[in-house]
């Protein structure tokens, strides 16, 4: 997978947390939401991770 997929796959998991905290705010039971951001965050974690391998081998 290429760095500039890579970035955009954690950009848009780190959206995707965002909006489910917005939500857990709005309602402030919400445990599910907020499991559910946390999943995005750890996702988003993980393909920033593989982005900044790829870099470092790339040079």
């Amino acid at each position: 997978m290429s760095v500039n997929s890579t970035l955009q796959l954690a950009a848009d998991a780190v959206e995707d947390a965002r909006k489910r905290l917005e939500r857990a705010r709005a309602d402030a039971d919400d445990d599910y939401e907020i499991r559910q951001a946390l999943n995005h965050l750890e996702e988003a974690s993980s393909y920033l991770r593989r982005a900044s391998k790829e870099l470092k081998e790339q040079g």
